[in-house]
């Protein structure tokens, strides 16, 4: 059976979703997932023990979470030797073509900090969870997404606009495309 690490961190909870349906994803290809949040614990086991590696987390004023910045720069090296693939949740993700680029520039950003070169990465689309904010990080979303022009301003709701089934294509490549021919090499020269 593959075995598959998707570690992950997370602001306000959305990420963590999008990796436990990426790593739903996974199972229903008969991989064994190890879930991991990175603010709360480190996997436990040598990277080297998985056969693929997938890392998430969100941007927050253009920087992706200071423990994912460590942690990748910390097993880069581990990680640039197996199959890997990075996604990068932001509102900017779903806006227009410029804010896309602003996305996938801080993606890039990001990979070019750390040294990390994933066989996969995405960005994707997350949420403006207005519900579940305090007064100021209510107030100060609701001033981001104005002064943007695109997006939604009404506060007494939450907006998800993740791409669900695109997250499962993402998980779905990655296995089939990088994982699965990994360990059809690794069988092949153990036979």
């Amino acid at each position: 059976m593959v075995k598959v690490l998707v570690a992950y961190t997370t602001f306000d909870g959305h990420t963590a979703k999008i990796a436990e349906r990426i790593a739903s994803a996974l199972r229903r290809r008969n991989c064994a997932v190890q879930l991991c949040d990175l603010a709360r614990a480190h996997p436990g086991r040598p990277l080297h023990e998985f056969d693929g590696v997938i890392l998430g987390g969100p941007l927050h004023g253009g920087r992706h979470h200071r423990q994912l910045v460590n942690f990748v720069s910390e097993n880069c090296e581990a990680l640039n030797k197996q199959p890997s693939a990075f996604f990068s949740v932001s509102l900017s993700a779903a806006g227009d073509v410029q804010q896309q680029g602003d996305a996938t520039r801080c993606l890039n950003e990001f990979l070019d900090e750390t040294g990390w070169q994933p066989d996969v990465t995405t960005t994707v689309a997350g949420a403006l969870l207005y519900r579940n904010y305090g007064f100021f990080k209510r107030w100060m979303m609701k001033r981001i997404v104005k002064r943007g022009g695109t997006g939604d301003t009404d506060t007494s709701r939450n907006y998800v606009y993740t791409d669900w089934e695109a997250v499962d294509d993402f998980a779905k490549g990655f296995i089939d495309q990088h994982v699965g021919h990994a360990s059809e090499r690794l069988a092949s020269t153990i036979a």
